[in-house]
């Protein structure tokens, strides 16, 4: 018999603050992380909306010296910090055995521009071995267990899901509890690249509202971080730890029309895969299903994530918060997964019409939430697509 896993803390880092209750304020109050009016150092990028993450200094939260770690690090950091606080688990003898993994898709991209950069135009010898090691991108996986002490099975993954490989590192039995992360900094060349391709949304409308309903095939960015503690049922119990939900099952697959601009994906391939995750797990037809999507537009929810859901005998209740956050990419997929336990996903009632909603959809949580199961839907830039199934412990 497979152990139960549950969800014990979770941290969160967004363009709307640093600390937990920012993000959970933000999504309650229908507030947005994103949004136009920036100014560009480098690159004329003109008037898009994205969402930024201030810099941290991660000196004000932890106890150390110079050499300091670079921003990527440091959001993941502070992040860290929140999800281990909020577990109970800051400063315990139990990371000794912890789990860690780490996702990211774009990489330490500052520190990368400016390594080349010096190299191209100031040659070999003027390059710093220590600007060198922060242009890794698993420097953020370093920086993170050697601040926090976390000791147990560890891995840097690129563009997929930390919280299933923490799920296998717990189900073959490396360890009782796993820290999985995600983040993402976008600089100003991602930015550059993407208007360029016609993919970033203008803040050129009469309101922000009219902007994201208009926008077809485009996407906007938003840097963010979200950390997720999760161990098996006996270990939460044994230590008396806060519950949030528990994670049933988990289904990931490659989706193959997916490209790296992340906007194509196969509505009839994620119609198959939910379909499976809920008939593997014998959920009924009258059950209540909550879905929480991952579409970051009003064209992506109507294209891809109710074309998906419309031919299946199942009824949803559909709600999404990546349409406030923005597309934070590898930072996003854990705040997804915490947030049906921490805040009231957001109704997208002002950029869906009534006649895009498929007959089995409605919009919201359903009024039996507690009793009733969650999808969460995650994809990442390079095609890779996961479902996963909870449900609050009972």
């Amino acid at each position: 018999m497979e152990k139960r896993i549950v969800i014990t803390g979770w941290g969160a880092v967004t363009p709307k603050g640093l600390e937990n209750q920012d993000f959970a304020d933000s999504i309650s109050n229908k507030a947005f992380s994103f949004s136009g009016g920036h100014s560009w150092s480098t690159y004329d990028i003109g008037d898009i909306y994205f969402g930024q993450i201030p810099t941290i200094d991660i000196s004000k939260y932890l106890p150390m010296k110079a050499p300091f770690p670079n921003q990527l690090s440091s959001i993941a950091m502070k992040a860290c910090i929140n999800a281990l606080h909020d577990a109970d688990l800051y400063e315990s003898e139990l990371l000794e055995n912890t789990g860690l993994i780490i996702t990211n898709t774009l990489g330490p991209s500052a520190e990368i521009q400016n390594f080349l950069t010096t190299l191209f135009t100031k040659g070999p010898d003027r390059l710093s071995p220590f600007n060198f090691s922060k242009a890794t991108s698993n420097s953020v996986l370093g920086d993170v267990s050697r601040a926090f002490k976390i000791k147990g099975p560890s891995s840097f993954v690129y563009g997929e899901e930390s919280v299933v490989y923490g799920i296998d590192l717990i189900r073959n039995e490396h360890c009782d509890i796993v820290v999985c992360g995600g983040v993402d900094e976008i600089k100003e060349l991602t930015l550059f690249n993407l208007e360029k391709k016609k993919k970033a949304v203008a803040a050129g409308g009469d309101s922000m509202q009219e902007d994201i309903i208009n926008a077809d095939n485009k996407n906007i960015f938003s840097e963010s971080a979200g950390f997720v503690v999760i161990e098996t049922l006996e270990s939460a119990l044994k230590r008396n730890a806060k519950i949030y939900g528990e994670i049933l099952d988990y289904h990931s697959y490659m989706d193959t029309t997916s490209s790296y601009t992340i906007f194509e994906r196969d509505a009839e391939q994620l119609e198959f895969n939910i379909e499976k995750i809920l008939q593997d797990n014998e959920i009924k037809e009258e059950d209540s299903i909550n879905i929480l999507g991952t579409s970051c537009l009003p064209w992506q929810i109507k294209k891809y994530e109710f074309m998906a859901l419309k031919p299946l005998p199942y009824k949803f209740n559909y709600s999404n918060i990546k349409l406030l956050l923005g597309e934070g990419m590898s930072g996003f997929s854990n705040l997804n997964v915490i947030a049906p336990f921490v805040t009231e996903p957001y109704r997208p009632l002002e950029y869906v019409s009534v006649e895009d909603i498929p007959h089995n959809i409605s919009l919201g949580v359903s009024p039996d939430h507690e009793s009733s199961f969650t999808l969460v839907h995650n994809y990442s830039l390079g095609g890779n697509n996961t479902v996963l199934l909870l449900k609050k412990y009972q």
